[in-house]
């Protein structure tokens, strides 16, 4: 799912960018709820890590259709921190699903 992900944002000029000093996980939750039409089955939210530069985590936050295979919503995320639920996600993957 990572490659059809990535194609799929190249696709997609995000022009949102948030910059925080502390990214929490309730902060992902609450995007993902503001933005994912619950009634449509073929949309999954998902975190994608992009850098660890200077001590700043990127992400990639966005919702993905996977019938169409294309992103619906993205926002660049930069954070000094992260609480350690997210840390935990993407310590081994760089794309996290969230269904």
């Amino acid at each position: 799912m990572l490659e059809i992900i990535l194609g799929a944002l190249a696709a997609v000029v995000i022009e949102v960018v948030v910059r925080l000093l502390q990214l929490a996980y309730s902060e992902l939750i609450r995007w993902f709820l503001d933005h994912t039409r619950v009634e449509n089955p073929d949309n999954v939210a998902f975190t994608l890590r992009t850098a660890l530069d200077n001590n700043r985590y990127t992400l990639v936050q966005g919702v993905f259709n996977k019938r169409s295979n294309e992103v619906e919503q993205a926002r660049r995320i930069s954070a000094a921190s992260v609480d350690g639920r997210i840390k935990r996600e993407h310590a081994v993957n760089d794309l996290v699903v969230y269904e």
